[in-house]
């Protein structure tokens, strides 16, 4: 099987992901864009939480990052890493498939953390007024000669 290809050579990609481990580095979070189909370059990064991370995602691009987020309560704080993939609704199926391709790559790099996978198009609710049939209990295979051969309600 071949392994999808990605330069990751921009060294601020390296020293971005170190930031956001450091416990004497503010920085919080940082997310990687694509220059071109098969190189990430750094996008941004921040000292916010996730609040300034989510601001900074488009729906019109791809992008994988590491947030460094505090859990637990005042008397039990740990820092927990979040790795973040993130496509926009607006990112094409082809560029969709691509960050899949990549995402491994890039888990590699980024190191221990949590996953969060956000690339999958969300499926929107039905409409509130929408009546759903139960016809399927109902339904029956019939042979050639249209006379029922199997029915869900047969019993034997």
């Amino acid at each position: 099987m071949l392994r999808a290809q990605l330069d990751m050579s921009d060294p601020s990609i390296e020293s971005s992901l170190q930031a956001v481990r450091s416990d004497t580095d503010p920085t919080e979070w940082c997310l990687f864009g694509y220059e071109g189909k098969n190189k990430l370059v750094l996008q941004s990064t921040g000292t916010d939480g996730l609040a300034g991370l989510t601001a900074a995602l488009s729906e019109e691009s791809v992008v994988f990052g590491l947030l460094r987020h505090m859990h637990g309560d005042q008397e039990s704080q740990r820092v927990k890493f979040i790795h973040v993939v993130y496509a926009g609704s607006s990112v094409p199926g082809m560029a969709r498939g691509r960050a899949q391709g990549h995402k491994g790559l890039v888990k590699d790099s980024v190191g221990e953390s949590a996953y969060a996978d956000t690339t999958r198009p969300r499926v929107p609710p039905p409409p509130p007024h929408t009546h759903t049939s139960h016809t399927h209990a109902h339904t029956h295979v019939y042979s050639r000669r249209t006379r029922p051969i199997v029915s869900p309600h047969a019993h034997t």
